[in-house]
């Protein structure tokens, strides 16, 4: 695993996760067997791993708050990292505005990391998808 990616993934979890669920994630994220269950964790559970500090906005309907809205107007040019249990998303770079339409368009789970936000989208299911907007404070 390149080391740029291991570091992003060492502040993402230090920065968003819930301090008793680091050690355990941040072993399965860097081990390439166990990658998938760490990642295969954000499609029912992310409520379980977040620091609820962070949380901006917790929902469905995540396309429609000003909050977003104006992420996506400072930040959509700028680079961000995409990580996922689907391998065709997995260590994605691209800007915020190309991962947020991959994001939106995929069927599993999501985690879109900027320079200081988070965005994760929970696995599709009937009702809607479960997406939250992290930032750090």
């Amino acid at each position: 695993m390149d080391e740029s990616l291991k570091k992003l993934q060492e502040d993402f979890v230090s920065s968003y996760i819930r301090k008793e669920k680091r050690e355990r994630l941040l072993f399965e994220l860097n081990n390439e067997k166990r990658r998938y269950s760490g990642l295969d964790r954000f499609c029912h559970h992310t409520k379980e791993l977040l620091d609820e500090r962070k949380i901006l906005y917790a929902g469905t309907r995540l396309e429609k708050e000003k909050v977003y809205l104006g992420l996506l107007k400072n930040e959509g040019k700028k680079s961000c990292i995409l990580l996922s249990p689907d391998p065709y998303l997995d260590c994605k770079e691209m800007t915020l505005e190309e991962a947020v339409n991959e994001m939106f368009l995929c069927n599993d789970a999501c985690i879109l990391i900027g320079n200081d936000f988070a965005l994760i989208q929970e696995e599709a299911m009937k009702g809607g998808t479960d997406r939250y907007l992290l930032k750090r404070k």
